[in-house]
Order: C-alpha cells, then sequence, then structure tokens
C-alpha cells in the first residue's frame, strides 16, 4: 500500500512538472525587425484587427495548430477556447472582415518561414528558439 501511495505521488509530481516546463512562449520576428510588441498588440494582430506592427510594416501572423503551444497562445494570448476562436473566424469571414492566421505544423515551420519573410510573425516554446530569430516577447 505505501509502494502504491509513494508511486502515485511521483505520478503526480511528474504530471505538475511537464506542465509547469511548457509555461513561456517566445513571440519571435525576423532579426531585421525592430518592432516591439506588447500582449494587446499581439491579439489585435492574431485576431486580424491589426494588420501592421506599430511601426506602420505589414504583419503576417503565423499559428502552430498542431502543438500544446497553440492552447497555451489561446488562453494567455487571445484569451478564448478553441471553439469560441472558431466561431469568431467564421464572423470574420463571412462579414469580410479578416481572416485567420497562416496555420502550419511544428514550431519548425514558424522558425523557417520567419528567417524567409521580415514581415512575419509567430510563437514558438522557449526551448526551441535558435539564432535565426529576434525574441520581442515572452508569454508566461
Amino acid at each position: 500500500m505505501k509502494l502504491i501511495r509513494v508511486c502515485l505521488i511521483g505520478i503526480l509530481l511528474n504530471i505538475g512538472f511537464s506542465t509547469v516546463a511548457f509555461a513561456d512562449l517566445a513571440i519571435v520576428v525576423h532579426p531585421s525587425n525592430d518592432n516591439t510588441l506588447i500582449i494587446s498588440q499581439l491579439r489585435k494582430i492574431y485576431l486580424g484587427k491589426s494588420l501592421t506592427f506599430p511601426d506602420g510594416s505589414h504583419v503576417i501572423p503565423i499559428d502552430t495548430t498542431s502543438e500544446e503551444s497553440f492552447k497555451f497562445f489561446l488562453k494567455n494570448v487571445l484569451q478564448k477556447n478553441e471553439a469560441g476562436l472558431h466561431s469568431y473566424w467564421s464572423r470574420m469571414l463571412f462579414s469580410g472582415k479578416g481572416k485567420p492566421p497562416k496555420e502550419v505544423n511544428s514550431s519548425a515551420d514558424v522558425l523557417e518561414i520567419i528567417t524567409k519573410n521580415k514581415s512575419a510573425i509567430g510563437y514558438v516554446e522557449v526551448d526551441k528558439i535558435d539564432s535565426r530569430v529576434k525574441v520581442i516577447l515572452m508569454i508566461d
């Protein structure tokens, strides 16, 4: 009985640590991009309410919908759940007021797009950041 309790505590601690380990996202852009953002500006970009960076240059938001980072971004930046976001974009598309961000399959895809496009912005897990991009905001 004591062994089972010790195993259960170990499992619960591991679950907790894996959740804590995924606590930060980096908002990344091309290294030549000198813009900075606050969360409210980032939210406007990803909801299609702003089509430019603060300096007026065009922005192309990139989503990684197949990863946990997407769920974290939904909750902590967009403040929506998946159903709410789908409903939002359905209304925006129907009314002709906007289109959703470009979707890619992974953080690697986000990094690849950003290295080739100075207008792109995306989010990746902190441990995926490399020298090809510049971090302009951290979300935790």
